[in-house]
């Protein structure tokens, strides 16, 4: 458990509190002054998201630990969870890159093949179709969700992730469960979850409707905490044969029973959102690959959930 004799996670608090008023501030701007109806719904909407929740989870988990003196906090959770926030603000910052990119092509093979070699008579429509693109670009660039923003964002992550990693922990004795106890073969199905909750994901848009830009924030959040959720049943297994403090083993059988639960109630509603797809004719594969990660994390939980009933 991480020692209170240190004022690093307050520090680490101060930083996330400035970084969730910025993520706020960014949307609010992208409703109500940066809306553009030319693109609709988009991945970096949803990136977003994913992102936002990542790092206020993460801010209120450290912020909970500072005001309730009997929680405790383990070293590696804390980790893990800004190295999550870390990988996903990294994709984040990429994909919104490629995305611009893409658009000044769009807007630049228009200009050539449409406006100039083109139908005069479209002249026009091609115009503000055009302006419309550029200016979210435009709004991109000027707003708090621009790379510039971003980088002094995973500047100070990165600086806080280095001082987490050399915190100070309490001592505990190192304990050693019976080999019941340790699942050992759910890191497989744990892997095997990660690769069919991504083949639920559409990666080949960037633009979306309403259901599709629902289905993409579900399935991509779902195969985004399948990561960790991966560690720390592999952590459990490996401490089969390496020795682990009981708390680390207990927080670990916690945190993979949240994942869990998050991971069945989103494939559930992942499912339901397949199926009204398929209802109005648009279905896809990715019916079978979320039906399939359904029944995984449902194993999964319930492993975890029985083993964790009997050392808690």
């Amino acid at each position: 458990m991480i020692s209170r004799n240190n004022n690093t996670i307050a520090k680490f608090v101060i930083v996330l509190s400035i970084i969730v008023l910025i993520e706020i501030i960014n949307f609010i701007m992208n409703i109500y002054l940066n809306v553009n109806d030319t693109l609709g719904n988009n991945v970096i909407d949803m990136l977003y998201f994913i992102k936002f929740i990542g790092i206020f989870t993460l801010f209120i988990s450290l912020l909970l630990w500072i005001k309730n003196k009997n929680n405790n906090l383990l070293k590696e959770q804390v980790v893990v969870h800004t190295m999550f926030v870390f990988v996903i603000s990294i994709f984040y910052f990429l994909i919104l890159y490629l995305f611009k990119y893409s658009i000044i092509l769009d807007v630049m093979d228009i200009l050539r093949n449409k406006m100039i070699e083109g139908n005069p008579a479209l002249l026009l429509n091609f115009s503000v179709y055009s302006y419309n693109t550029l200016k979210y670009v435009k709004g991109a660039y000027q707003s708090f969700n621009s790379e510039l923003i971003l980088m002094v964002e995973l500047l100070f992550i990165t600086w806080q992730l280095r001082n987490v990693m050399s915190v100070e922990t309490e001592d505990e004795e190192n304990v050693n469960y019976d080999s019941f106890l340790y699942n050992n073969t759910l890191k497989y199905f744990s892997l095997a979850l990660i690769i069919f909750s991504f083949l639920s994901i559409n990666l080949f848009s960037y633009t979306f409707d309403s259901l599709g830009a629902v289905m993409f924030l579900v399935t991509f959040f779902l195969f985004s905490i399948q990561l960790p959720l991966f560690y720390f049943i592999r952590k459990i297994s490996n401490s089969s044969k390496n020795k682990s403090t009981r708390s680390s083993f207990v927080v670990f059988h916690n945190l993979s029973f949240m994942l869990g639960i998050i991971s069945i109630v989103g494939f559930i509603i992942g499912l339901i959102l397949n199926l009204y797809a398929w209802q109005i004719g648009i279905g896809t594969y990715r019916l079978y690959s979320i039906i399939i990660s359904l029944c995984i994390s449902i194993y999964i939980t319930f492993r975890i959930y029985k083993t964790r009933e009997l050392i808690v």
